[in-house]
This record gives structure tokens, sequence and C-alpha cells, in this order.
């Protein structure tokens, strides 16, 4: 009885063994394709949309199969920003472009597509490629400021939060005016340093600071309390 038990046991392993790499072919092949009721789309992007231009003339182009057919992290090698090192983590979530209609019915979520907003039928989705969409949501609210120059009223002299040294290196008194109005004077102060900081960790292209009108910096003056 051991003895037929034994070969039954090596019997079944053998026939196990050899069945368990198409078993996870078959796994990889539906987990690589997206899961079942959301599953990643086959169809190539237009030729139409292979580059395009920004409103600065920058030019980002994308490989036809971009998002296309399997989950795989899409954004690297055609994101700009994923060649920076360290990478923003969207770069290495793995997502694809979905059938919205047979989405519907799962519990997959599905987003428009964000790099061609104009394409009424282009859909993605992170969580049928088993990733999450939340860094690639928190980069795209950067994107308008991408690369811009963003203006800063500062709207007094006001030592040690912002403030400007006159001819004599001293630093200015509230009511130093052509100090305050001289954009030729760089600011200084805790203030300054924590937008530099602060633009430093975003996509912004700089700062500049300007100044309040001299008309309203006159009613200040004269108001009473």
């Amino acid at each position: 009885m051991k003895s037929l038990s034994t070969q039954a046991m090596t019997g079944s392993l053998l026939w196990f063994s050899l069945l368990l790499p198409s078993i996870n072919s078959v796994f990889a092949q539906n987990k690589s394709a997206g899961f079942d009721g959301c599953p990643c789309v086959d169809s190539q992007l237009s030729g139409l949309y292979n580059c395009q231009e920004d409103e600065i003339g920058n030019i980002q182009c994308w490989p036809p199969d971009f998002g296309a057919s399997h989950c795989d992290t899409h954004d690297l090698g055609v994101n700009e920003d994923c060649e920076n090192d360290p990478k923003p983590e969207f770069c290495l979530e793995k997502w694809c472009y979905v059938d919205v209609q047979k989405c519907k019915m799962s519990p997959e979520r599905v987003f428009k597509s964000d790099y061609f907003p104009d394409e009424d039928d282009l859909f993605y989705s992170y969580s049928t490629c088993n990733s999450s969409e939340a860094a690639w949501k928190g980069y795209i609210t950067t994107l308008p400021l991408k690369d811009k120059v963003l203006s800063v009223i500062i709207p007094a002299l006001w030592y040690p939060g912002h403030y400007k040294r006159n001819a004599s290196g001293s630093i200015a008194q509230w009511y130093d005016f052509d100090v305050y109005y001289n954009d030729s004077v760089p600011w200084e102060g805790w203030v300054i340093d924590y937008l530099e900081a602060v633009a430093d960790l975003s996509s912004l292209a700089g700062l500049k600071y300007t100044t309040r009108s001299k008309g309203r910096s006159y009613r200040s003056q004269h108001r009473s309390f």
C-alpha cells in the first residue's frame, strides 16, 4: 500500500510539474492584458497623435503602440520626466488603454485619456493592471504650471520675512519705497527662501517677484483705522 501510494503521489507531482508552466503562462498572459472584465485594448494610436507640439513649442512624441495591448510601464522612455533620477513614482506604475464599455460592468477604475483629451473613446486604467493611479493623478495636477514662471506679489518691506537692502547695504525700512519698487534690488528673507525651496521641488521654471501698484501703496499709507 505504501509503495502504491508513493507511486501515485509521484505521478501526481510529475503531472503537476508538467502542467505548471502552462498554468503560469496563461496566468501571466491574462494578467499582462488586464483583468478579464476590463481588458487592455489592441488598437493603436492614430498617426495624428504620434507627435504633438505644446503652446511653448515643445514637441512630444509617442510610439504607435503606446498604452496598447498589455499592462506595462508605458511612460518609461516616453514621458521626459521619467528620464529624471530619481524617477517620479508614476513612471514605475503599470497601466493600459481599455475598452470603456466592457469596463463599465467591472470594479476597475477607468479614466479618460489625459495625454489625448480630445479623443473621446480613449480611456485608461491602472487598477486593471493591479496598479494605482494615485501617483499619476498627483503628477498631472502640476502640468498647468510646468515650465512656467510664476509671478509673486510681495506686499511690502518686512524684515525678516521679505526685505531688501538699500545702497549702503543696510536693511531698507518699510517706507523706503524707492528700494521697494526697484526690481534690480533682490529680495531676501525667510519667506523668500521658503518660496524658492517650494519652487525647486515643483515643475515651475522659476519665480518672478513683483510689487503692489504705487496707487495701492499710497492708499495704504493714508488708511484710517
